[in-house]
């Protein structure tokens, strides 16, 4: 007897085999034609986990129920790649997933599109959210990252997450400091945590403490399935903490805003929400309710919303592109070889393992922008700049990003030598600008001019 996670891949492959062969042939009516072209590979693959209750997984128990779960990585092109890992909300695997999917493979981003619900018997959470503990495929997400850190086409530095409604629960918590010390490798982590529409009702211990890595969260205003008021408050917290985690709304958005299929807003009047719902996690590991009295309602409202979802697509893409090149960047300059620092009074060097001695820029800047000639519309800004560097070469990043570009994005990159900036580029929205930069006597002042259109001052915090 074939085992249970061979016939399950068997299964998928055949179907999607069949239906890409079936479109390169001829149309299926009026179907569109599956992304087949878009994507390099196709690859379905089955990964054991462990089901485990909320309690067990707050607890940090690791022997479960076995159970095999599968996904779909879509691979975009040749080489090494970024990925996302989508995970999928009460319904299972819906027509807004495959989407996102199709959208991130046009954009260079490999896909792996987990299942956590068919290896398990369940068909969908809907009207029964007690079939699958809340936390158990946060779970399933590090498993799935682990697998896609060892596999030869994906960069394991270049890894996110991101999840809808119960998933979007999963992507927003799998960046907790303490789920990951508790069930995750602890040599990989993810890069991005993206969550659409999340849960955040629930308080758990040290959930203040998540990963340094960029959350990102979407929802709408009007979702009267999960409401945004919880994450709000828990977006709130962690900015205090300094993290980096930005809450995007959506005015006249529903549940399910992303899910084009829906046209008009459609009422689910089984489903279940825990949207007038406290949770706290006590002491013992169990996720207790504030209110005396039960507190899951039924019936809820999803609909689609153009505007929220274009402009969310836009949003998503730039982030990612944004953080992955960011990553990718750091991994490359982590590859440099290590360098001695020295501080003499207030001048602060780095010197190389050939003995040359350069400028130390690592840390926090305070940035004056000025546009002139071409530019002197856009007139000046004011910002911060936070500059990583390993060995001669050095990132600039701009955490809060200005008025032209998001948070996170690249502001200037070069590289150092004994006299100065050996070369040095100021990042603009339209893309890179070779330009010319000084070091003041002390190092603790730059300027940087493309000498067209663009002067950037830099002064050390």
């Amino acid at each position: 007897m074939p085992k249970k996670e061979d016939a399950m891949k068997s299964r998928i492959a055949l179907t999607i085999a069949v239906f890409c062969i079936i479109q390169y042939l001829g149309n299926i009516g009026p179907l569109p034609r599956l992304a087949c072209a878009q994507i390099a590979r196709v690859e379905i693959h089955s990964l054991k986990t462990m089901t485990l209750t909320d309690e067990q997984f707050l607890t940090g128990v690791k022997d479960g129920k076995p159970d095999v779960i599968a996904g779909e990585l879509r691979i975009p092109r040749q080489g090494k790649v970024p990925a996302m890992i989508l995970v999928h909300g009460s319904a299972g695997i819906t027509d807004n997933v495959d989407s996102w999917s199709k959208e991130l493979n046009k954009i260079g981003i490999a896909t792996f599109v987990l299942d956590g619900f068919a290896g398990r018997g369940i068909v969908d959470v809907v009207t029964d959210q007690e079939q699958l503990g809340m936390l158990a495929m946060v779970n399933d997400a590090y498993r799935a990252l682990e697998f896609l850190a060892k596999h030869p086409r994906i960069d394991p530095s270049r890894i996110g997450i991101m999840g809808f409604s119960r998933g979007g629960l999963v992507a927003l918590y799998a960046s907790l400091k303490r789920f990951k010390r508790m069930h995750a490798s602890s040599d990989i982590e993810f890069a991005a945590y993206v969550a659409f529409y999340s849960p955040c009702h629930i308080t758990f211990i040290d959930d203040a403490e998540v990963s340094d890595k960029p959350i990102r969260l979407f929802h709408g205003l009007v979702d009267d399935y999960v409401p945004v008021g919880p994450c709000q408050e828990y977006v709130k917290r962690l900015q205090k903490a300094g993290k980096d985690v930005q809450l995007i709304e959506y005015p006249d958005a529903y549940h399910n805003f992303d899910l084009a299929v829906i046209r008009a807003p459609m009422r689910l009047p089984g489903a279940q929400t825990a949207r007038n719902c406290r949770r706290e996690e006590n002491p013992v590991g169990r996720i207790i309710t504030s209110q005396k009295e039960p507190c899951i309602e039924r019936g809820a409202t999803i609909a689609y919303n153009a505007q929220a979802h274009s402009e969310c697509l836009k949003t998503v893409k730039e982030f990612l592109t944004v953080t992955f090149t960011q990553a990718k960047a750091v991994q490359a300059m982590a590859s440099t070889p290590p360098a001695q620092t020295a501080e003499k009074g207030t001048k602060k060097t780095i010197i190389l393992p050939n003995g040359e001695v350069i400028w130390d820029l690592n840390g926090e800047w305070d940035v004056y922008g000025e546009n002139y000639g071409p530019w002197s519309q856009f007139g000046s800004h004011r910002g911060v700049n936070k500059i990583t560097q390993q060995g001669s070469s050095f990132l600039a990043i701009r955490p809060m990003g200005n008025p032209w570009t998001p948070p996170g994005s690249e502001a200037m990159r070069g590289e150092l030598d004994k006299n100065g900036f050996k070369k040095v580029q100021i990042i603009s929205a339209i893309g890179p600008l070779d330009s010319k930069g000084q070091i003041s006597e002390d190092g603790n002042k730059m300027i940087i001019d493309d000498g067209e259109k663009c002067r950037v001052t830099y002064t050390r915090k």
